[in-house]
Formats: structure tokens, sequence, C-alpha cells
């Protein structure tokens, strides 16, 4: 059986590497279409 240690860390692991995911596939999704106009003009 898992120990409750164990157990947190790896969630915490997997929520910290979901985030980077995100966020290297929303900046490549912008990269592949075009979408960096954050500045005006």
């Amino acid at each position: 059986m898992e120990s409750a240690v164990a157990w947190f860390y790896r969630l915490l692991r997997n929520a910290v590497v979901d985030n980077y995911r995100r966020k290297g596939a929303e900046a490549d999704f912008g990269d592949r279409f075009g979408l960096e106009q954050k500045g005006g003009g």
C-alpha cells in the first residue's frame, strides 16, 4: 500500500508537469498559427 506522502508527491509532480505541458502547448499553437499579436499596431 502506498503511503500518503508518496501519493501527495506524485500528485504534485503530475500537476507541475501538466502545467508546463499546457503552457508549452499554448506557445506551440501560437507559433504555428501566428497568434503572437499581443502588441497594438
